[in-house]
């Protein structure tokens, strides 16, 4: 399936592609294929270093990093798009470039993927529970040979 997809994308990145240039013209479109794609890496390594040190701020504040996690994903997909020729791959990278739809995705991806502590305590076999601890000393067991045991 994942080889159909690759397939289906790339013939769509071919159509595209002459597509535009019987629009602009075969120079016009290479260039600005170039371009997209020197702009776009580019836009993703400032925010990717921009995200490293978010990444590293939250670490030393303790709190906890995912939201940083999950942006930094999203710009190595977006920089893999960006490596990909065409336009409908640099479209969809650069949506991942721009923050409000990268929040989008990851509400759209949270209810999707619904992870709660509930579901995660029963799959790791933990279970909860409260307990009291008892400070008395146990019966001993006196043997009738021994009764010093």
């Amino acid at each position: 399936m994942f080889w159909q997809a690759g397939m289906g994308l790339i013939l769509i990145e071919l159509f595209t592609f002459f597509l535009v240039v019987g629009k602009i013209g075969f120079f016009k479109t290479f260039l600005l294929w170039g371009c997209s794609a020197v702009l776009g890496i580019w836009l993703v390594q400032a925010q990717g270093l921009a995200t490293a040190a978010r990444i590293q701020q939250l670490f030393d504040e303790g709190e906890s990093p995912a939201s940083a996690v999950f942006e930094s994903i999203c710009l190595l997909i977006a920089g893999l798009l960006f490596i990909f020729p065409g336009f409908i791959s640099d479209i969809a990278a650069f949506a991942l470039l721009v923050p409000p739809l990268r929040t989008s995705f990851k509400s759209l991806l949270g209810k999707h993927f619904q992870w709660t502590e509930e579901k995660q305590r029963e799959e790791s076999g933990i279970i909860e529970g409260d307990y009291i601890r008892v400070e008395e000393e146990a019966p001993r067991l006196r043997d009738k040979k021994n009764p010093d045991h």
